[in-house]
Order: structure tokens, then sequence, then C-alpha cells
């Protein structure tokens, strides 16, 4: 499915990122993984730090503008399939946020060794094709759970989906 798909093409272009961050002068560097920690610090106060109805609202209009991108406009019915299929989803955005920033940890971490590590490349692709290794089994449940429902979700909307759609 879709993983299979992400994990060939981050695989394909490990090697590629691994000499480039191999390849970049310390103050490169530094600017690289301040820009990801920014990156983290906006998407903290996007999803975590709000409360739990607009946090709700916020994933419904993403995931409705990036199934409209697929399908085009999605209609009331179709609207309120996403609302409710969503609606069974637990995540508070904050775990995501740790997530990310313990994945960028374990990258510097890597990144910072490389010239001491015979394994370098073969790391690095397996922390980029598999950053779920990291995760604890709280998170790891919550996150197939959630996986769970939005299959489901996505699954109820194809059958919903007008033949202009399918096109």
């Amino acid at each position: 499915g879709m993983d299979a798909l992400w994990r060939d093409t981050v695989a394909g272009a490990a090697p590629a990122i691994a000499r480039w961050l191999a390849g970049i002068n310390p103050t490169q560097r530094e600017e690289f993984f301040a820009s990801l920690a920014e990156r983290d610090a906006e998407l903290r106060r996007e999803y975590c730090d709000i409360d739990d109805e607009e946090r709700r609202r916020n994933r419904e209009r993403s995931v409705v503008a990036a199934l409209g991108d697929w399908v085009g406009r999605l209609d009331t019915e179709q609207r309120s399939l996403v609302r409710e299929g969503l609606a069974g989803i637990d995540a508070n955005g904050c775990d995501w946020i740790a997530s990310r920033a313990d994945f960028r940890a374990r990258l510097r971490q890597l990144v910072d060794t490389h010239a001491a590590d015979p394994h370098y490349e073969a790391r690095l692709a397996r922390l980029l094709t598999h950053p779920e290794d990291g995760w604890d089994s709280v998170y790891r449940a919550r996150y197939e759970a959630n996986s769970d429902i939005v299959v489901a979700m996505l699954a109820e909307l194809d059958r919903a989906l007008s033949e202009r759609q399918r096109e």
C-alpha cells in the first residue's frame, strides 16, 4: 500500500541523503537541525497547544482539503462521513510532536557520529524508512488504532464517491 510505496521511495533516496548530511559543514548542520526544530515548534502551536475542539476542527478541515485535492470537492454527505469517521481518532497532537523531536534527536546522533560509523548509510536508511522502530508501545498502539480508523473512513468514503470524483 501507501506505506510500502513511501518506504521504497525513501529507501531509494537514502544513499543521496546520507551523503548530503555527511558532507555539510558543522554550521550548515546546525542550520538544518534548527530549521527542523523550528518546524516542530510551528506544528506544536498548530496541533498541540490548542483545545480538543479546535484540534478536531483542524483535523477535519485538513483531511477534507487533502481529499479534495484527490477527488474534487466533497459534498455535504461525504464531509459528514469524514467527520464521523475521524471522530474516533485518539490523538492530542503533542505525542506526534514528541515523536518528531525524538526522531530528530536520533537523526542528529547518527549524523554527528557518521565518520566513526561504518554502518552509517544503512542505519540512516533504516531510520528514514522505519521511524516507528523508535516509538514507545503506547504511541505505536495509538498510531495503529488511528490508522485503522482512517482506513475504515476512506473505505466508507470510497463507496460514496460519484463517478466524476472517481475519475
